[in-house]
C-alpha cells in the first residue's frame, strides 16, 4: 500500500523562528565549506516561504565563507504534475465549459436520482453553478484519491445508491466530451501523476517542512516515491514535548489539540469593537517598535475579512508588509474592467454602458480609437444623457439625436460620451463574433497600449502576472472547445472571469 511507510521524522520545537530552525537543521550535517542540497527537493505550504528559505540558507553560507548549491523547493502539489503530459491536460475553465456543455436540457433527464426536480428552464447560470459544484465535489474526491466510480462500488454509499450510480453515469459523459478533443480532467490529471510520481530532475531526497494539511492523495504519491527510491523525510513544528500532537505525516490530531490550554494571559487579550477598530489597535501596537518592527512582529489574523482593513492601516502607519496568501485577482483594475465588460456583452442597457465607460481603462481604449474623446467631457456627457434622455439600451444611446435650443447650450459633450458609445457598440459586435481569446486580446491590446509598467511596482507585477494568468485561460478554452461549435462571448467570458477571480498573485516580497 502507497500510504503505508511513514516518513522519518524530525520533531523541531517552535521556541525560536521557524526560518531558523529549519535553516539550522539543514545545514547540520555540513562541515566543509560549500552545502550542496541541490537532490533536495523541500516541500513547504507557500511560494513565499520557499524563497525566505533559500535566501536564509544562502546568508547563512555566506556568514560561513562557503558556497550553496541550493536545494529545489515547491509546494507538495508539485508531486501531482507530470510535465510530459501538461499539455493534454484540461484546465478548470476547460473542465467547466465540458460540465456546463454535457449538462444540457434533454439529455439531464436519463439521471432522475441526481436531478430529482429541474427548474422550469435549464439556463446557463444553473448549468454554470452546477458545473461549479460537480468539479469541486471531484475535487474533494480526489484529494482521497476518489471518483464518482469509485464512491458508488465502495461501501460507503449506502445511502444514496442511486445519486452516486447517476453521478458515475455523468462523469463518463463528461470524460467522453473532454476524450473527443483529446484532453484528460485535471482531477484525474493528478491521480494519475500519483499512481506514478515523477519527481523533478536530479531529486533524491524529499523534505515536508511544516506543511500541516498534506493530502491523502500527495501522502500516496510520496508513498510510491519512497517505494521508487527517493528518501523521504519530514519535519514538524510544535511545543515542547508535544511530538504527540501530529500524526506521522505531521498533522495536527484535533482531539489532541482540543484539550491544550493556550498559554495566554488576560492581560494579554485585547477586545476590539469591529474588524477596523482591531486593525487600527494593531497599527497602533506596531508603531511602539519604531524601525525594530520588521525584526520583531508577525501579524496573523484567522479571518481574511480582516486583511484589507489591516493593509490601510498598516500603510497609513508607514509599516511595509506582505500578506504571504497573495493578492485575489478579484482586487485588480483588470477584474473590475472585464466585470463591467460582461455586464455590458449580457445585457447591453445603458446603465451598463455608462458604467463601463466611467472606468479609466476604457479611456484609453477609447483614446486610442478617437483622441478628440476626452474623459472630461465624455463624462459630462453621460451625466447629460442620464438626467434628459436616459436611453432604454446602448443601442438607443447610439440613434440619439440632439438638437441645440439655445444659445449657451453646449452639446458637444453629448456628442462625444455618443461618440463613445457607438465606439463601443461596434466593439461589442466585433467581440461576440469572434473567439473570446482573438476578440479579447484585440480589446485590452487597444486598452493598454499607452500604459508604461513598471514591474518593480507591486500593482503593476500584478496586473502583468494577471494579464497573463488570463490569456493562458482563453488559449487553453480554445483548444478544449470542439471545432464548429458556435461560440458565446459571453458565456465563456463568465466561465473564465469566475476561475480567474478565485486565483490568487504573489508579488515578490519587498
Amino acid at each position: 500500500e502507497g500510504m503505508g511507510v511513514a516518513p522519518k521524522t524530525t520533531y523541531l520545537t517552535w521556541d525560536k523562528p521557524l526560518l531558523t530552525s529549519a535553516t539550522e537543521w539543514l545545514l547540520a550535517d555540513v562541515s566543509s565549506n560549500s552545502a550542496d542540497l541541490s537532490a533536495t527537493l523541500l516541500l513547504l505550504p507557500t511560494q513565499q516561504a520557499g524563497r525566505r528559505l533559500r535566501e536564509a540558507l544562502a546568508t547563512e553560507m555566506a556568514r560561513r565563507g562557503g558556497g550553496l548549491f541550493p536545494p529545489q523547493t515547491a509546494t507538495p502539489a508539485i508531486v501531482l504534475v507530470d510535465e510530459e503530459s501538461a499539455e493534454t491536460v484540461a484546465d478548470t475553465v476547460a473542465c467547466l465549459w465540458h460540465w456546463v456543455n454535457v449538462l444540457q436540457g434533454e439529455s439531464l433527464g436519463r439521471f432522475p436520482a441526481l436531478f430529482p426536480q429541474l427548474p422550469s428552464s435549464v439556463d446557463y447560470n444553473w448549468r454554470r453553478l452546477m458545473a461549479r459544484s460537480l468539479h469541486e465535489l471531484r475535487g474533494t474526491l480526489v484529494d482521497s484519491d476518489w471518483d464518482c466510480a469509485a464512491v458508488a462500488e465502495s461501501e460507503h454509499c449506502e445511502e444514496e445508491a442511486q445519486r452516486w450510480q447517476d453521478l458515475t453515469k455523468l462523469e463518463s459523459v463528461y470524460r467522453e466530451s473532454l476524450a473527443k478533443v483529446g484532453l484528460h480532467d485535471v482531477h484525474d490529471a493528478k491521480r494519475t501523476a500519483a499512481a506514478k510520481p515523477v519527481l523533478p530532475k536530479g531529486i533524491r531526497r524529499v523534505v515536508l517542512m511544516g506543511v500541516t494539511d498534506l493530502s491523502p492523495l500527495v501522502q500516496s504519491a510520496l508513498g510510491q516515491a519512497a517505494a521508487q527510491g527517493a528518501a523521504i523525510e519530514s519535519v514538524v513544528f510544535g511545543p515542547e514535548g508535544g511530538k504527540s500532537l501530529f500524526d506521522d505525516w505531521g498533522r495536527p490530531v484535533p482531539e489532541h489539540w482540543g484539550k491544550r490550554d493556550l498559554p495566554l494571559a488576560n492581560g494579554q487579550l485585547h477586545p476590539s469593537l469591529d474588524e477596523r477598530t482591531q486593525a487600527r489597535d494593531v497599527a497602533k501596537w506596531l508603531n511602539r517598535y519604531d524601525k525594530k518592527v520588521y525584526q520583531t512582529v508577525g501579524v496573523g489574523t484567522a479571518d481574511p475579512k480582516v486583511i484589507p482593513h489591516l493593509e490601510r492601516e498598516l500603510g497609513a502607519s508607514g509599516i511595509r508588509h506582505f500578506d504571504p496568501s497573495g493578492q485575489s485577482v478579484r482586487r485588480t483594475a483588470l477584474h473590475a474592467f472585464l466585470e463591467s465588460l460582461l455586464a455590458v456583452l449580457q445585457n447591453p442597457s445603458f446603465g451598463n454602458a455608462d458604467s463601463l465607460l466611467r472606468l479609466p481603462d476604457s479611456w484609453a481604449w477609447l483614446a486610442a480609437l478617437d483622441e478628440s474623446i476626452e474623459p472630461t467631457s465624455l463624462l459630462a456627457g453621460l451625466d447629460d444623457l442620464r438626467k434628459d434622455h436616459f436611453p432604454a439600451d446602448l443601442a438607443a444611446a447610439t440613434d440619439l439625436d440632439f438638437v441645440q435650443h439655445s444659445e449657451r447650450e453646449n452639446i458637444s459633450c453629448r456628442i462625444t460620451a455618443r461618440a463613445a458609445l457607438r465606439l463601443l457598440k461596434r466593439a461589442l459586435a466585433t467581440l461576440n463574433k469572434k473567439p473570446l481569446s482573438a476578440g479579447l486580446a484585440e480589446f485590452l491590446k487597444s486598452t493598454l497600449s499607452d500604459r508604461e509598467f513598471d514591474s518593480a511596482k507591486p500593482a503593476d507585477e500584478i496586473c502583468i502576472e494577471a494579464i497573463a494568468q488570463l490569456n493562458e485561460r482563453l488559449a487553453r478554452l480554445d483548444a478544449a472547445v470542439p471545432p464548429k461549435t458556435r461560440r458565446n462571448a459571453a458565456a465563456e467570458l463568465t466561465l473564465v472571469l469566475d476561475d480567474l477571480g478565485r486565483e490568487s498573485l504573489f508579488p515578490e516580497r519587498l
